[in-house]
């Protein structure tokens, strides 16, 4: 049974914090995995070479690699970050829902790090390893008040207002 229900795709100052953070997310594991990837290679290319030249070209071809993958995500479509865009986060009394056009997330409320609260909007944010954060917009609630909401999330919550 539904507690609390956020619908409505997010906007304003939620969709444009949204937008950067998960921006700097996908970057920062675009770059990781890019980085943990390409690496190990030019390495045993230096090694096996014995080429220390070889090692320095190899090791500032990443400079390139990071300037693309840090202009990436601002090629993404209008439409796929609409896509991506919350459009619905509801919950019970265990698990957190958000839903966008393509994909639904669920994630355990233990799992909650802390509820940042930054005045017209919420962000949840989960520990490490656990999720990605979840914003939702006040002004979208249908089901449920924000009291009950923050009861979830008692001893966790930050205010940013």
């Amino acid at each position: 049974m539904i507690k609390v229900e956020f619908e409505g795709y997010i906007d304003g100052k939620a969709l444009k914090y949204y937008d950067n953070v998960s921006q700097k997310k996908l970057v920062f594991m675009s770059f990781g995995l890019g980085f943990a990837a390409l690496y190990p290679t030019v390495l045993c290319v230096a090694i096996t070479t014995n080429d220390y030249f070889m090692f320095k070209v190899l090791t500032a071809s990443i400079i390139p690699l990071a300037i693309v993958l840090w202009f990436s995500p601002q090629m993404l479509t209008k439409k796929q970050k609409r896509q991506n865009t919350p459009k619905r986060l509801y919950m019970d009394k265990r698990f957190i829902f958000m839903e966008t056009e393509i994909s639904t997330y669920s994630y355990v409320i233990q799992d909650v790090k802390r509820l940042v609260d930054h005045g017209e909007f919420y962000e949840i944010v989960f520990r490490f390893g656990k999720g990605m954060n979840f914003v939702c917009q006040k002004n979208k609630l249908k089901i449920g008040t924000l009291e009950k909401f923050e009861s979830y999330f008692e001893g966790k919550i930050v205010r940013r207002t």
